[in-house]
C-alpha cells in the first residue's frame, strides 16, 4: 500500500508541476505562482521517502535472489524507455508542462497496478516498538553504520560527476541534440551489461558488486581533469555508471540483508541517513565555485577512497558474521 501511495503522490506531483507550468503559451499558466509550484515540489520528498518500500516488498516476497533479478530486469527493461523519454523531452513539440503531465499520468497508472499486489503487513507492534527496533538495529549493525559513513564521504564526490557535465560543455561554443548521442548510445550499452551481468550472477559476492566497481568510480574522478573532449568524458561517464549502478544493488542487497525486522520502516531511515549529503548540495556547489576544477577532481578521488575503505570494512564485516 505504502509502495503505491508513494507512486500515487509523485503522480500527482507531476501533474500539478505540468498543470502549473509556467509557460505563457499553457492555458492554466495564470494559476502559476511561486507558492504553489513550491508546494508542488516540497511533495516530492514524500514519495522519494517512501519509495524504498518496493524494495522491503520484493526481499519479503521474492527474497535476496529475488530483489537482484528484479535490479537485473529492471536495467535490461528500462533502458529503451529512458532513451524514449529522452528523446521525446528534447525533439518532440510538446510543452514542459504536457511532457510533465504524461510522466504524472504514467506513474499515477503504475500506482494502480501496485495497489492490486498481495499486502504485506509486516508487524503489527506499536510505532513506539518499531522504531526502537530500527534504532537498536542501526546501533547494533555494524554494516549499516559504514554504509552510511560512506554515503556521506560521498557529498562531494557525487556533486562534482554531477557538475562534470556541465563543464565540459562549456568547452564547446554550439551543441545540439545530436550531441548527446553517443551518451545515449552508452547509457544504453551500460543499463544492459548491468543487468545481463546481475541476472547470470548465480552467487552474490558483494566484492564484486560493490568493492571492485568502486575501484572504478575513484578512477573516474582522478581521470576527469586530463579529459580533452566531451566525448571522451561520455565514455569514461559510462564506466562510471556501470560502477555506481553495480555499487547501487550492491548496497540494496547488503543494507536487506542486514535487516532482520521492520524492514520497510528500518529501509525508510536508512535511505533517510544516506541521503544527508544530498541536502548539502547547495554547500558543495558553493565549494566548487571557489576551487579550481583539477582540484575539486582531485579532492571527489581522494574521498572516494575513503569511502572505499568504508565499503569495503562494511563487506568484510559482512563476511565474518
Amino acid at each position: 500500500m505504502v509502495w503505491s501511495v508513494s507512486l500515487f503522490v509523485y503522480g500527482g506531483c507531476m501533474v500539478g508541476l505540468g498543470i502549473l507550468s509556467p509557460e505563457p503559451s499553457h492555458p492554466l499558466a495564470v494559476f502559476a505562482s511561486f507558492e504553489s509550484l513550491l508546494a508542488a515540489t516540497v511533495l516530492f520528498s514524500f514519495p522519494s521517502a517512501f519509495a524504498i518500500s518496493s524494495v522491503a516488498w520484493l526481499f519479503d516476497y521474492e527474497g535476496k535472489k529475488g530483489l537482484k533479478n528484479a535490479h537485473g530486469l529492471l536495467h535490461i527493461l528500462s533502458a529503451l524507455p529512458v532513451l524514449a523519454g529522452i528523446i521525446i523531452t528534447l525533439e518532440s513539440s510538446l510543452s514542459t508542462g504536457t511532457n510533465l503531465i504524461l510522466t504524472g499520468v504514467i506513474a499515477l497508472a503504475a500506482g494502480g497496478l501496485v495497489v492490486t499486489f498481495p499486502e504485506n503487513y509486516g508487524s503489527q507492534s506499536s510505532w513506539k516498538e518499531i522504531n526502537k527496533t530500527v534504532v537498536n538495529q542501526f546501533i547494533s549493525k555494524k554494516v549499516l553504520q559504514l554504509i552510511v559513513a560512506y554515503s556521506i564521504f560521498m557529498g562531494f564526490p557525487f556533486a562534482v560527476s554531477g557538475s562534470a557535465l556541465i563543464h565540459f560543455m562549456s568547452m564547446i561554443s554550439d551543441f545540439t541534440p545530436e550531441t548527446f548521442t553517443p551518451y545515449y548510445i552508452i547509457f544504453i550499452a551500460v543499463s544492459l551489461c548491468v543487468g545481463i551481468l546481475i541476472l547470470l550472477m548465480k552467487r552474490i559476492n558483494y566484492r564484486k558488486l560493490i568493492v571492485y566497481p568502486m575501484i572504478i568510480v575513484i578512477l573516474f574522478y582522478f581521470l576527469l581533469p586530463i579529459l580533452p573532449t566531451l566525448l571522451w568524458f561520455f565514455i569514461l561517464d559510462g564506466g562510471y555508471l556501470f560502477g555506481s549502478f553495480l555499487i547501487q544493488i550492491g548496497i540494496i542487497l547488503l543494507v536487506n540483508e542486514s535487516i532482520t525486522e521492520n524492514r520497510a520502516t528500518a529501509l525508510a531511515v536508512i535511505t533517510l541517513l544516506m541521503a544527508i549529503p544530498t541536502l548539502l548540495t547547495f554547500f558543495w556547489n558553493m565549494v566548487l565555485d571557489t576551487i579550481e576544477w583539477e582540484m575539486a577532481c582531485v579532492i571527489a578521488g581522494a574521498l572516494a577512497i575513503i569511502s572505499l575503505v568504508y565499503l569495503n570494512r562494511a563487506v568484510k564485516t559482512h563476511e565474518e558474521q
